[in-house]
């Protein structure tokens, strides 16, 4: 059975917020990418996780099948959403 080391801290959650490390990641390992946009409100942790998942894969993407294209980073819906962000399906379930 695994266990988990009680020493060691948990590593950080996928996010929203912590696109802009994948971004530099990329860019350290050479490919010429740029985060284009910033997000208004704060989206669900559902929503800040799919996001963090799909720029990660596209990075993933881009550095197998692109090597050296130009990778531009945005999220222009999101940016335009004021208030608090989450999934139109979750708005509409009981609190």
């Amino acid at each position: 059975m695994l266990r988990a080391d009680p020493d060691r801290p948990d590593p950080p959650r996928p996010s929203l917020d912590r696109v802009p490390e994948l971004v530099d990641d990329a860019r350290m390992s050479g490919s010429d990418a740029t985060l284009t946009s910033t997000v208004a409100g704060t989206p669900s942790d559902a929503l800040g996780r799919t996001c963090y998942r799909v720029v990660q894969e596209g990075l993933t993407n881009a550095a197998e099948h692109a090597q050296g294209a130009d990778v531009r980073v945005g999220c222009p819906a999101l940016r335009r959403c004021p208030g608090p962000i989450a999934p139109p399906g979750l708005r509409s379930l009981p609190a």
